[in-house]
């Protein structure tokens, strides 16, 4: 007896299967963990997705929903001194800051905090939580 299996194989020039669409609904990009894949224009997604290995979000806001990007000064150093050294191109952008930057030179110095660009300068969320 055969059993046969429905789907659609994307196989690119070298002859290795590059994205798999099986017929129990499920999607593989890629021909291997360390394949990686761009969408471009706009991408829907029903029902639910469950991510194994990383994930980049590049856009955050979704509808009447957004999410702030969440940097962690000890983690992020580098790319708070990109944000300051260039902070007119980041106009009208804001982020979460979870732990203040240990770089000189550098507005990023209030954790638990959400930072504002404005006319090029970053400015600390005026907001606090009253401890009770």
């Amino acid at each position: 007896m055969t059993t046969k299996k429905k789907g659609i194989a994307v196989v690119s020039g070298s002859g290795d299967v590059a994205f798999k669409f099986l017929d129990d609904g499920t999607s593989v990009l890629g021909k291997d963990e360390n394949s990686t894949h761009a969408f471009t224009g706009s991408v829907s997604i029903s029902g639910s997705m469950q991510i194994s290995g990383s994930l980049s979000l590049t856009e955050r806001l979704g509808g009447y929903k957004f999410g702030l990007p969440y940097l962690d000064g000890v983690d992020d150093t580098a790319t708070l001194s990109l944000l300051n050294a260039s902070s007119s191109f980041y106009n009208g952008f804001m982020f979460y800051l979870n732990a203040s930057s240990s770089a000189q030179d550098t507005p990023f110095d209030q954790e638990k905090k959400i930072y504002f660009c404005e006319n090029g300068t970053w400015f600390p969320s005026p907001f606090y939580k009253v401890e009770e």
